[in-house]
């Protein structure tokens, strides 16, 4: 998709006939920068003028197929710190005054520009488009296409010495191990247990074989057990490393830039071998880690205790058993989930969700069912977006839930 005026979080398209790069030498997420008071107070009112103004009087919205207004709104009220909303604010009043990022530094300048116009006009209200698509095809067509596809092997986390399998002695050598040692060996969101490690306790203990707890087998019923999956919070591919000069890819730093932008902390905890880490990580069985994985599922956060979580549906008529449900992760020598992560995730859930972006995106890919993305981060999420596909996850109706 053709833009005029070029955002600062994506990677520039190559010229024409030129074929995308494959690997990005670095990456770099610079520290955002706050914005005085006095500043903060115009820039907000700036940007709540601009998406009123776009919902009042914007020619795209019965085209679009998402909530334009919506996400932009949610992208800013939603990011954790001050600073990244200030730095969202930047980049988006930057974006639809027309300023190249390279010149965004004198940010008076731009406010006082967009003041000057009392009426947002066309121009504006396309630019708000532009930078609205941008997240949907930097951060959430990616995020929705590889989510809840883990590698069958992923890389190993070396464990502290002192860490031994529960009933075993033997150390976890492997992500897998760790994680399913951590969270006793039951599904985060439905609580039921490993059949593989029912069968293989069984196997050993017979009628004395018992879980984590000590509870015995036989008072399991066959509702207790389902096969477990190691699952990304965030998605693997989205952060892995690939290729033989271990590189991002610009889809993968499209998304990091886009995440970077929302929340300024995060990609030290996701980029490169971090994706792979117990802390951005659960044990969830397969049909479960598909819906996490699409966000239709998310952990909230329980302030009055510490990691302790409910976990939530995104649509109040989705058939999941038992949820709402209360979890708690506790483990003294494995890393827990991180906090920041499942914060993250929730917050992109409900944004998927409320402003139909989400969906969306699922209903396209069933049109394209020739789409293979890679779990190992192997696929070049940029090259996902093809000008049809763009096209048809832009314009168009709003689908309503």
């Amino acid at each position: 998709m053709e833009q005029e005026h070029d955002l600062g979080f994506l990677v520039p398209p190559p010229p024409a006939g030129q074929q995308p790069l494959e690997e990005i030498i670095e990456a770099s997420f610079p520290e955002p920068v706050p914005l005085q008071a006095a500043e903060r107070a115009q820039a907000q009112g700036q940007f709540t003028r601009l998406l009123d103004k776009y919902r009042q009087e914007s020619p795209y919205p019965g085209n679009d197929k998402y909530n334009v207004a919506l996400l932009v709104q949610l992208f800013h009220d939603y990011a954790p710190l001050q600073v990244d909303k200030d730095n969202i604010l930047r980049h988006f009043l930057g974006h639809v005054a027309g300023v190249p990022q390279a010149q965004q530094d004198n940010f008076d300048l731009i406010l006082s520009g967009l003041a000057g116009r009392e009426n947002p006009d066309d121009t504006h209200c396309s630019r708000i488009k532009e930078f609205a698509d941008g997240l949907v095809s930097s951060l959430i067509v990616p995020l929705r296409a590889v989510g809840g596809k883990t590698p069958v092997l992923s890389p190993i986390f070396s464990p502290e010495p002192s860490i031994a399998r529960v009933g075993t002695g033997k150390r976890p050598s492997s992500l897998q191990e760790q994680v399913a040692m951590r969270d006793r060996h039951r599904c985060a969101i439905s609580g039921a247990f490993s059949s593989a490690e029912w069968e293989a306790r069984s196997e050993v203990d017979g009628l004395n074989a018992a879980d984590d707890d000590g509870v015995l087998f036989t008072n399991f019923n066959h509702l207790d057990l389902a096969p477990m999956e190691t699952a990304h919070i965030i998605p693997h591919s989205i952060g892995a490393r690939v290729g033989k000069s271990n590189q991002l890819n610009p889809g993968q730093l499209n998304a990091l830039n886009a995440l970077h932008m929302f929340d300024s902390n995060l990609c030290a905890e996701i980029e490169g071998i971090a994706i792979d880490r117990p802390t951005n990580t659960l044990l969830l069985r397969g049909e479960l880690h598909t819906l996490f994985g699409q966000f239709k599922v998310y952990f909230d956060q329980q302030d009055e205790e510490p990691n302790t979580y409910i976990v939530r549906v995104t649509r109040p008529n989705m058939p999941i058993a038992g949820l709402p449900r209360t979890v708690r992760f506790e483990s003294e020598v494995i890393p827990l989930p991180s906090p920041r992560l499942l914060a993250v995730h929730k917050a992109l859930a409900r944004m998927m969700h409320l402003t139909g972006a989400g969906e969306n995106i699922t209903y396209q890919f069933r049109d394209y069912p020739d789409t293979e993305i890679a779990a190992d981060g192997t696929t070049d999420l940029g090259a996902l977006l093809t000008v049809g596909f763009f096209t048809k996850l832009t314009k168009g109706p709003i689908y309503v839930y």
